[in-house]
């Protein structure tokens, strides 16, 4: 397969799992508060939220080294696969007996401490599970990771809610989320061994050393953006309540859907990032720079013309209860432009070997919006919780091209930003000459008066024409020269 069309299927699979996945969690949510009560449910929210955190230290935090390298050599693949298991195995036992003491010095109550126990044992397939999807991310082949997460948690979805009307405890609960991310793992690797052949299982020192070295960077990482991703709704439901929460939410959903649709596109191109920078420096530069001006190109107009259609998007959605949130979402869509530049400068600086630099610019990202949200969230809620996202995302952009300057030239990012954005507002006119009309009837003229513009500045000419056409004509793993 072509590497576009590796690109496309594997945004598609990762996509459909982060769309998927949120649905079913929600429904178990609401049938776990019917069955289980309001103290079962926060037992198991709470539990499970923990788990969580330890998992991402569990794994190490290497998923995008072990991809990366992986990726530049995949005959290596075994022995990045065995040490990480094996390493992962480890941290996940002494994990488990900290969550324990954890626990205890808490003064959890016994229901609490039996959950965490028994959900600690997910550690364990986890790594396993990890590690066998670091490897179909390197060879892109993460139909196979996607389908198998979906098929998880729907069996967890419909066992814990049959052991409820089944009358079994609450704790039965646990069992069912260790034993259905048992059989995840134990699938995932099964396929990994079939599509790769079997590991040689030999221990490698000096990988492990590797690994051990990289491990504080990339775990720090995974912890900062984990953190910085959940401090909107951390300060909302501290200072400005449930329904403060709720009017957020709304929004912020809408503009997730297209944080998932960049988010699978990154991962979907970090192999290819990771084996060009080697191999064809050239292709590498060329990779960043029309990643980032195609999401561009898709992001400014889907933020203008949500901004524009807010109104009738969010009542036909939500119903007029939900006015309040009109605003917030003309607002919080703009997250979606320095969220793309972003993710460009955040694969790029992992694949060229500069994780110490990402984790400098996260950990700051991570002290800005700390500050922001105390400063803005008590005094304006919602939409202080917007202004400190957006401007700290913005800080983040800033500190990340300081470090990508000679990539990503002043002059090329004028262009990048400023030709959709002319063209957006050509759209805005179209759209608002047309008020009249029904919305979508406005939406579409809007949409083509948008290609108008983009053509008339010349915008997709015939580079991009030959970088798409290298892309769809090549073949196998390596990237296009």
């Amino acid at each position: 397969m072509t590497p576009l069309g590796k690109i496309l299927k594997n945004t598609s699979a990762l996509a459909l799992a982060q769309i998927l996945n949120p649905l079913v969690a929600i429904f178990l949510t609401m049938s776990l508060a019917r069955l289980g009560g309001s103290a079962g449910l926060g037992v198991y929210t709470f539990a499970i939220s923990l788990v969580a955190l330890f998992e991402i230290l569990a794994c190490l935090g290497v998923r995008e080294y072990v991809v990366r390298e992986v990726a530049r050599r995949p005959e290596d693949w075994s022995k990045y696969f065995f040490t990480t298991v094996l390493l992962g195995s480890g941290s996940a036992l002494l994990l488990q007996c900290a969550l324990m003491l954890f626990s205890h010095v808490m003064g959890y109550d016994a229901a609490m401490r039996s959950a965490l126990f028994l959900a600690g044992f997910s550690l364990y397939p986890t790594v396993i599970y990890n590690a066998s999807e670091s490897i179909f991310a390197a060879s892109q082949q993460m139909q196979y990771p996607s389908a198998v997460t979906i098929g998880e948690n729907f069996v967890r979805a419909l066992l814990s809610i049959a052991c409820l009307r089944l009358g079994y405890e609450a704790q039965t609960l646990f069992i069912v989320f260790v034993l259905s991310r048992t059989l995840s793992g134990a699938l995932l690797v099964t396929m990994l061994f079939r599509k790769m052949g079997r590991p040689a299982w030999q221990w490698d020192r000096s990988t492990a050393q590797k690994i051990l070295r990289v491990a504080p960077t990339f775990a720090l990482l995974a912890g900062a953006a984990a953190l910085y991703w959940r401090l909107d709704l951390l300060f909302l439901s501290k200072f400005g309540g449930n329904t403060e929460v709720g009017i957020y939410n709304a929004a912020y959903r809408l503009m997730y859907i297209f944080y998932m649709i960049a988010s699978s596109l990154m991962t979907s191109l970090y192999p290819l990032f990771s084996r060009s920078f080697t191999e064809a420096p050239e292709q590498f530069h060329l990779l960043g720079a029309k990643t980032m001006k195609y999401l561009l190109l898709a992001f400014f107009p889907i933020a203008v013309m949500t901004t524009m259609l807010a109104p009738q998007i969010v009542p036909l959605l939500y119903g007029e209860a939900f006015a309040a949130s009109v605003q917030v979402l003309q607002l919080v869509i703009w997250v979606i432009i320095p969220l793309g530049i972003a993710g460009v400068f955040a694969n790029t600086l992992l694949a060229s070997n500069q994780q110490r630099k990402d984790l400098q610019v996260n950990l700051a990202r991570l002290a800005i919006a700390l500050v922001l949200f105390a400063v803005l969230v008590p005094r304006f809620g919602s939409l202080g919780a917007i202004a400190a996202l957006l401007f700290s995302l913005l800080a983040g952009v800033f500190l990340q091209y300081q470090f990508l300057a000679r990539q990503f030239s002043k002059t090329q990012l004028a262009r990048y930003i400023g030709k959709p954005a002319l063209a957006s507002l050509a759209m805005a006119a179209v759209m608002l000459s047309c008020a009249e009309l029904h919305f979508l009837i406005a939406a579409a003229l809007g949409v083509c008066g948008y290609i108008a513009a983009i053509m008339l500045q010349n915008t997709f000419n015939g580079a991009d024409r030959s970088f798409l056409a290298a892309l769809r004509m090549h073949k196998g793993f390596e990237p296009c020269r």
